[in-house]
């Protein structure tokens, strides 16, 4: 009897998936003034797979039969516990990459409004008792308990009067509409030179985190911008986005990076660092003789340290080796003598199988690269009890 079909979801899946995670982290030691790529993480791979190869006999084959872990079964056991709790490991890591779910409750809807003038904005919602001032280049977040499906609700603004070509005493009565378990953003800004607006931005707000982690960017500009204006952010390590009047409005995936904004081929003395996982907002308006840049952000990921990666590494390598070494030695022990080459082909078969199994789960695209570890450590989990159980009933041929 061959259990090859353990490895099955102990190898494959670690190498690309883990690489795709390290990514969305931070590599540098500023100690070694050196930064560790994405790509490198897998180097310790050999390392340990050696040292514990080398180990095994000698350190760690006695420490296990001290615990009461004699037979191979049990060894293979063991070792589909590791790699199950790597890939746990590897979860609980993206998670905490992604932050906090953005899901809203049914019966309530969100309203976010954002305020691209350099002056204080009164912001009076009488039906929602609000009454709240939104600061120079700011953003007020009302959240909604609806009576409908969709409520339109009135909104006074009033701006100070040290707004930058603005009126004295200037009031601006209009509606906003909130949406149930939908967030909808509006933006305060001048239509033309002689009109002040608040503008629906898109019809409603898009805060899906793609799979991949990266940040999402958008912008929103007034009128005095120009639709036909060349507006793009460029990183130091060669990314580059361009943003048309057709997209400002919506959120476009970019690449983690420290940016510049250019505004028709000119660098605006504003620069911003783009995390993984995280919603950026930024307000361009010309206020006067000055053009105002400010960066918003929402729904946060967070920005950890490659290193963090090592514990799954290490759980994982040692499950590998425990389940190599076990694996050729009850295969070969166990197995009548005219099927040995057949147990062991069957082994590499089970590996070609894994591998089948890892472009089966990537073609499905789970939206939430966590809840795919979680199915490989489901897997895992399911396959050491199942291995576990042939550990009590089965019977060796030579005891």
């Amino acid at each position: 009897m061959d259990f090859s079909g353990n490895r099955t979801q102990i190898h494959c899946a670690q190498i690309s998936r883990w690489k795709l995670q390290a990514t969305l982290m931070n590599g540098r030691l500023d100690f070694l003034n050196w930064a560790i790529n994405p790509d490198q993480m897998h180097t310790i791979t050999p390392f340990c797979a050696l040292l514990f190869l080398i180990r095994f006999y000698g350190t760690l084959n006695p420490l296990l039969t001290k615990i009461g872990i004699r037979k191979p079964l049990q060894k293979l056991t063991l070792s589909g516990c590791l790699a199950t709790v790597a890939f746990i490991f590897s979860a609980m890591l993206q998670f905490e990459i992604l932050g906090n779910s953005n899901i809203i409750p049914a019966g309530e809807g969100r309203l976010n409004i954002y305020n691209g003038f350099d002056c204080d904005v009164h912001a009076r919602l009488p039906t929602l008792n609000i009454d709240h001032t939104i600061q120079p280049l700011g953003m007020m977040n009302v959240n909604y308990a609806l009576v409908s499906r969709e409520d339109i609700v009135e909104i006074v603004l009033h701006f100070d009067r040290e707004c930058t070509f603005v009126p004295d005493a200037f009031e601006l009565n209009t509606t906003v509409t909130v949406a149930d378990r939908r967030e909808i953003s509006y933006y305060l800004t001048r239509l033309n030179t002689n009109t002040i607006g608040l503008n629906r931005v898109g019809n409603y707000d898009n805060y899906v985190k793609n799979k991949r982690g990266n940040p999402s960017l958008r912008v929103l500009v007034d009128g005095s911008i120009g639709f036909d204006s060349h507006i793009s952010f460029n990183s130091s390590n060669g990314n580059s986005y361009s943003f048309p009047s057709s997209q400002r409005m919506y959120f476009n995936e970019v690449a983690m990076g420290k940016y510049n904004l250019y505004w028709n081929e000119q660098m605006l003395p504003s620069s911003m660092q783009m995390i993984p996982a995280t919603f950026y907002t930024v307000t361009l308006q010309n206020n006067g003789d000055k053009t105002d840049v400010k960066v918003f952000t929402k729904y946060e990921g967070a920005y950890f340290h490659v290193l963090w990666q090592l514990p799954q590494y290490v759980f994982m390598i040692l499950a590998v080796v425990i389940f190599a070494v076990t694996t050729l030695e009850f295969s070969f022990f166990e197995a009548p003598i005219n099927l040995k080459t057949f147990v062991f082909a069957f082994d590499l078969l089970t590996i070609a199988v894994g591998n089948l199994l890892v472009i089966i789960i990537s073609a499905i695209s789970i939206e939430n690269q966590a809840y795919e570890y979680l199915l490989y450590s489901s897997l895992m989990c399911a396959d050491t009890f199942l291995i576990a159980y042939f550990s009590v009933v089965f019977r060796s041929r030579y005891h």
